[in-house]
């Protein structure tokens, strides 16, 4: 569980920036926060090492942001889902699997591409591609904002 709001926002073109350090617990246990984050590069692998899934126009996904109990951040990426016309999910994408025993989850980040090329996590400019959400634990329902 995250104990704090940690204001996840876009940074410059495709960076993460927080207002307060994410401070929280891994299956009960205390995790080493993770500082307060301006223009930070996300990288473009996931947690285990593997190239994030590029999202085609008209698709969207969902991204999962947590720490493990050093403190460092990691990333998980959903299934693609397409969008209708107007830019909206035709299904909401689930969030990806998340191992709460070795990940704190303390934000999410929503891609809707209607943009008419790729969009690639990590390298792709923010734009008006993302929602990016603060939270405490991960919510039980696809989200769609």
């Amino acid at each position: 569980m995250c104990f704090s709001k940690a204001g996840l926002t876009a940074g410059t073109t495709s960076t993460i920036t927080t207002t307060v350090a994410v401070a929280g617990a891994i299956a009960g246990k205390m995790a080493t926060a993770y500082a307060v984050q301006t223009n930070t590069a996300p990288g473009t692998t996931d947690y285990n090492g593997d190239t994030f899934t590029t999202i085609g126009d008209d698709k969207g996904c969902v991204f999962v942001v947590s720490i493990i109990a050093a403190g460092t951040i990691a990333f998980h990426q959903s299934a693609l889902q397409s969008l209708d016309a107007a830019g909206a999910f035709k299904i909401a994408p689930s969030f990806p699997w998340v191992d709460l025993e070795t990940y704190l989850p303390w934000g999410y980040i929503i891609i809707k591409n209607n943009s008419g090329s790729d969009f690639d996590f990590g390298s792709t400019t923010w734009s008006t591609y993302e929602t990016m959400v603060d939270i405490s634990t991960l919510p039980l329902r696809p989200q769609e904002s």
